[in-house]
């Protein structure tokens, strides 16, 4: 597995990325390497430890940061946005269309994940999601085209 500096020395400037922080205590020096090459608009930090989206935006508001919400709800969705979060992802099986209305109306942008089959796709678009997460992109991209 490449460092994180080996995939940027590769892939920045090519591609966007979604850099997942699992662990907390380490959101410094992924900023400096955002910042270093310069991704700071091309980059999206996510975490299901919300307050390393906090870490993140506190030094730097331009990088996009997308929460897992678990169990999405008003209280969740607002406790996202007070760590700074841009995005929330939440699990197809939670999906709802007043949920993701209400992420809209806040500002927020919804992701669905793992979305794998026709059915799901069409079952996330009727919701109005903004992304889907998949392990099957070529299903995903021959209906969203």
């Amino acid at each position: 597995m490449p460092r994180l500096e080996e995939l940027l020395d590769l892939a920045a400037g090519k591609v966007g990325f979604a850099l997942e922080i699992k662990t907390p205590g380490i959101e410094e020096e992924v900023i400096e390497n955002v910042e270093k090459w310069g991704i700071e608009d091309e980059v999206i930090i996510i975490s299901g430890h919300w307050v390393v989206l906090s870490k993140v935006k506190s030094p730097n508001p331009r990088i996009t940061t997308l929460a897992d919400l678990p169990l999405p709800s008003k209280e969740s969705l607002r406790a996202a946005l007070s760590h700074g979060a841009n995005i929330v992802s939440i699990h197809k099986a939670m999906l709802e269309r007043d949920f993701v209305r209400y992420a809209h109306r806040r500002g927020v942008l919804v992701n669905v994940w793992p979305v794998n089959t026709e059915k799901e796709v069409w079952t996330a678009l009727d919701a109005e999601i903004d992304f889907i997460t998949t392990d099957d992109s070529l299903t995903v991209s021959r209906l969203v085209r």
